[in-house]
């Protein structure tokens, strides 16, 4: 192979490599999980087990626990190690399920349900790092370029109304050219 290139050739994702990333995209799959599984248990809740506002805590929880593990907790992977962090993440997470299925009442549910957001918050932040960390330098992006490769999507998609402009990034209320996608 000559030295140009040897240059050029992109970097390749070792079998490790692939199994963690695709690892860190299922536990960010979780914290879409964790959030609406309350919402589709809610109404197969035993009778008087919780009235709607109660329910609407218990959703609530999960959201609040996820904001202190993001916020507070996940720092904590630069001082004890990203994966073992993760670890201890999945393991909280885990009891945490498991107590709320065991839970016997709406309060110990809503402890539960914010421990394990908690864990959920701690995974998501330390996921996308370790997976940044772990895609070879070409292929690292940041979440920034995830969230804009979903608006450019979703900008294709057929239910969004300026489908049919080709100027797709124009500001609202701007006059498109009317050219329609291939």
């Amino acid at each position: 192979m000559s030295a140009p290139a040897a240059q050029t050739a992109k970097p390749r994702l070792r079998p490790y490599q692939l199994v963690s990333l695709l690892l860190c995209m299922v536990l960010n799959m979780l914290d879409g999980y964790d959030i609406f599984i309350m919402a589709f248990a809610g109404p197969h809740l035993p009778e008087g087990f919780a009235g709607d506002r109660m329910l609407g805590w218990l959703i609530s929880a999960a959201l609040a626990g996820q904001a202190v593990g993001a916020l507070g907790m996940a720092r904590f992977a630069d001082v004890i190690g990203r994966r073992r962090l993760l670890l201890i993440a999945l393991t909280v997470n885990t009891a945490g399920l498991v107590f709320s299925a065991l839970s016997v009442d709406a309060w110990m549910l809503l402890g539960c349900r914010f421990v394990t957001g908690i864990a959920v918050g701690m995974i998501t932040v330390v996921a996308v790092v370790l997976g940044q960390e772990l895609a070879p330098g070409t292929a690292a992006v940041s979440p920034s370029d995830w969230w804009w490769s979903a608006i450019r999507w979703a900008a294709r998609s057929p239910v969004c109304p300026r489908r049919r402009c080709s100027n797709w990034s124009a500001a609202p209320g701007r006059a498109c050219s009317g050219s329609a996608r291939d």
